[in-house]
C-alpha cells in the first residue's frame, strides 16, 4: 500500500453529508473505489475522494 491518505466510509459520509450506508452502497455498487481490509472494513484512497470532489458523480 502506498503512503497516500486513506479515508474510512464514516469520514467520507461526514464530508458529503450522507449516511455511511450510502457510502457502503457506492462501494459495493462499484461507483466508489475502495480497499477491502482483512477485518471486513473499507478504506477509500485519496484519489477517489479527489474524483468525487472534482464533481464526478457516484
Amino acid at each position: 500500500m502506498d503512503n497516500s491518505k486513506h479515508w474510512t466510509p464514516e469520514e467520507i459520509a461526514e464530508i458529503f453529508r450522507v449516511h455511511v450506508v450510502t457510502v457502503r452502497r457506492w462501494i459495493t455498487g462499484g461507483q466508489l473505489g475502495a480497499i477491502r481490509l482483512p477485518g471486513g472494513g473499507y478504506r477509500i484512497p485519496q484519489s477517489e475522494l479527489d474524483r468525487l470532489c472534482a464533481g464526478s458523480s457516484v
